[in-house]
């Protein structure tokens, strides 16, 4: 197992339980203790858990930006799903801005059907996926970089603000019917709501793990989202105060 496998799969582990030992790590991952402790002490640099005495537990993130690669081990399933039903909703889209979210690099990855599209993004996972998988026409936004996935400050904005888009898709960190949209970055928040005020169409893709949930900083209200995706229904406290439209697996498109 290589080390960024082995790593995504300390955190899967991780969120079964509070905390783990170096000893039970090493059983699960077939892997030595001085070969778990490297990972482990990297991990720990890079913001992904805390060392705790003789292991390693998650960190509480629910104020601070969570590292892509945590995010990106996070209900994969459901992202996936997210992904797919997004499609339909961009097709025709001449021009399409995307956050650096995991959900959106999802939607990257399938985009190589669709032709004649520009995709504007701070996201670094995105850009590699469409590098990778369509022939679309990628403008980075430039800025600083954040979590080795976002690129973020006044620069990356400067940019947004040049560009016209058809469609906006973002994700964020928690989704409440009376805080609205939030995030756990004042830097990641403020450029999503740059982004928005450039695009026509606002597409927020929200697992259902989300729903109820709200962080610091605030993106946006409820009444500023057009289109809502998620893999679930959203709870009846959300979608009763919603005037936009809601897109989930099984509805009517």
């Amino acid at each position: 197992m290589i080390t960024y496998e082995r790593q995504k799969e300390i955190l899967n582990l991780l969120r079964t339980k509070d905390s783990l030992t170096v000893q039970s790590l090493c059983a699960k991952l077939y892997a030595s203790p001085a070969t778990v402790r490297r990972d482990l002490a990297q991990m720990e640099r890079e913001g992904l858990i805390i060392r705790v005495r003789g292991g390693a537990a998650l960190r509480d993130t629910r104020s601070r930006d969570t590292p892509f690669l945590l995010r990106s081990s996070i209900n994969l399933e459901k992202k996936e799903a997210i992904a797919q039903l997004v499609l339909p909703l961009i097709r025709g889209c001449s021009c399409v801005m995307m956050d650096s979210s995991t959900t959106t690099a999802a939607v990257a990855r399938l985009l190589s059907g669709f032709h004649d599209l520009t995709v504007i993004t701070n996201g670094l996972p995105a850009i590699a996926a469409l590098n990778e998988y369509s022939d679309a026409r990628v403008i980075c936004t430039g800025g600083a970089v954040k979590n080795n996935s976002s690129l973020l400050g006044e620069a990356a904005a400067e940019t947004v603000s040049r560009y016209c888009a058809d469609a906006f898709l973002f994700s964020c960190r928690g989704v409440d019917a009376q805080q609205g949209v939030t995030d756990a970055d004042e830097e990641v928040a403020a450029l999503k709501r740059r982004m928005m005020s450039r695009a026509k169409l606002k597409i927020l893709l929200c697992d259902s793990t989300k729903f109820s949930a709200s962080f610091l900083c605030r993106v946006c209200s409820l009444s500023e989202i057009d289109v809502l995706v998620s893999n679930a229904p959203a709870p009846e406290a959300l979608s009763s105060g919603f005037r936009g439209r809601l897109v989930y697996p099984g509805c009517s498109q």
